[in-house]
């Protein structure tokens, strides 16, 4: 299926009448120099000022002096707040290939003076199904790709230092024989280049996993590096953990009662600091704690 004929696909999900969508219309003046810019049909953008609590509308492809459009009614404000925020923690539009965000704004129409704005909340369902058919219509493409990327021909030149995560009560695992466990050619293009790295101890048991986030180019180079032949090893390892478990938290002539000294609120804000701080220093099974692995070919 080529990418006009999946959007094609997109769009006349969309149309189904099944899917009741929030949509409000309003006016906003403009003045002629930003009218000249304007069409009908027009995509605009929508961006949160946090600190006026208000959306303002600007139209794309201009800077942000030259698009201002107006501003969004307040009694739209929470509805429409809601839907940017989501958007944001979310990321991009899948990679363009949506006909739409979770949101859209566009220029209904136009008079001399001013635009008609048309906003549309799409419905919580179909934003799913959607997101459902996207990463189904992407999946064999990004296959592909990861499939290409591991097929290169690659020889680590220079060691790498990447950040794991253990669980507090594994620390003292960190000695004797240790190894990576890097998987297969086929896990990783299964699961879309979820480029996934454990360590294991000398009785091959997972004690710490590589973290993913903004260290994909450098677990790609040691997983290359393993399918190229390069045999690698475990120079260094960091260990940013500190154990305070023979620290004796309880032991007070008299316990101090936060939320009687500081009040319910502000009492029970600050226990549930000391709580989470005591869980970490005191190495609860449940805590993890980043260590650095530096990784050299022997």
């Amino acid at each position: 299926m080529s990418e006009e004929e999946f959007i094609a696909k997109l769009k006349a999900e969309i149309a189904l009448p099944k899917y009741k969508n929030r949509v409000f219309t309003f006016d906003v003046a403009v003045s002629r120099s930003i009218m000249r810019h304007c069409s009908i049909g027009e995509e605009l953008k929508l961006f949160n000022a946090t600190k006026n609590g208000e959306i303002y509308l600007y139209l794309k492809g201009l800077n942000e002096f030259d698009s201002y459009i107006g501003t969004l009614p307040g009694r739209y404000y929470p509805a429409t707040l809601q839907y940017i925020t989501d958007y944001s923690s979310t990321g991009n539009n899948s990679a363009g290939l949506l006909p739409f965000d979770n949101h859209s704004a566009i220029i209904k129409d136009k008079s001399e003076t001013s635009l008609t704005i048309q906003i549309t909340l799409y419905n919580l369902e179909l934003r799913k199904v959607i997101s459902e058919m996207v990463a189904e219509y992407q999946k064999p493409i990004i296959q592909e790709k990861v499939r290409n990327t591991l097929n290169v021909k690659y020889t680590m030149r220079k060691p790498v230092r990447i950040r794991f995560y253990i669980r507090s009560n594994l620390i003292h695992k960190l000695n004797g024989d240790l190894s990576l466990k890097i998987f297969d050619k086929d896990h990783y293009i299964e699961n879309c280049g979820n480029y996934e790295i454990q360590l294991l101890n000398d009785k091959l048991e997972v004690i710490a996993k590589a973290e993913r986030s903004g260290q994909e180019a450098l677990l790609l180079r040691v997983i290359k590096a393993y399918y190229n032949g390069n045999k690698l090893s475990i120079k260094s390892i960091e260990n940013t953990y500190h154990d305070t478990s023979h620290l004796d938290y309880e032991k007070t002539e008299k316990p101090i009662d936060l939320k009687e000294k500081y009040g319910n609120f502000f009492g029970g804000i600050m226990e549930n600091f000391v709580n989470s701080f005591k869980q970490y220093t005191t190495g609860d099974k449940h805590s993890e704690c980043p260590i650095y692995l530096t990784i050299d070919v022997k």
